[in-house]
C-alpha cells in the first residue's frame, strides 16, 4: 500500500492537509472519470491508498483517459475555488502552502485573488517579495 507521507515545515497542521487531500481525492471519483486510488488510512501524519498498477501506455489508452478525463470535468462542481465535500477547511493547500477557498464566478477571478494574490501575499509576509 504506497501512502504519502507529509510533514509541514512551518508548523502546519498534517492530519488536516491529509484529510483536505483525501476529500479531494473522494470528490475526483466520478462515474465514467479516471480512476482515483481508494483510501485507506488517514493518519496523523500519513495517508494510505490503493495501488494502482502501471501499465504501458497506448494510444487507444490516452483515448480513453482523455474521455475519463472529460467526464472528471464534466462533473462540475457548485463554483471555481469550492472545497471538497467534507474538507476540514478553512483553506486548501498547495504543497505545505494554505490556499484559500473562495466561491468565485469566473476562473479569471478564482485564479487571479485566490491563487496568484494569495502567493504573493505568503511570499512577502515571509520576505521573499518586497514592493518592488
Amino acid at each position: 500500500m504506497p501512502a504519502i507521507h507529509w510533514k509541514h515545515r512551518n508548523g502546519g497542521d498534517a492530519q488536516r492537509f491529509l484529510a483536505t487531500e483525501a476529500a479531494g481525492l473522494e470528490w475526483i471519483r466520478v462515474p465514467g472519470g479516471p480512476r482515483v486510488p481508494e483510501i485507506v488510512e488517514v493518519g496523523s501524519s500519513r495517508l494510505g491508498m490503493e495501488r494502482i498498477p502501471v501499465g504501458r501506455p497506448t494510444r487507444e489508452m490516452a483515448e480513453a483517459f482523455g474521455r475519463r478525463l472529460a467526464a472528471l470535468h464534466g462533473a462540475g462542481a457548485p463554483s471555481y475555488g469550492s472545497p471538497p465535500p467534507g474538507a476540514p477547511g478553512p483553506d486548501g493547500w498547495i504543497g505545505d502552502l494554505p490556499m484559500p477557498y473562495a466561491a468565485r464566478e469566473t476562473f479569471t477571478e478564482f485564479w487571479a485573488l485566490d491563487r496568484l494574490a494569495a502567493t504573493a501575499r505568503m511570499a512577502r509576509d515571509r520576505g521573499g517579495l518586497d514592493a518592488a
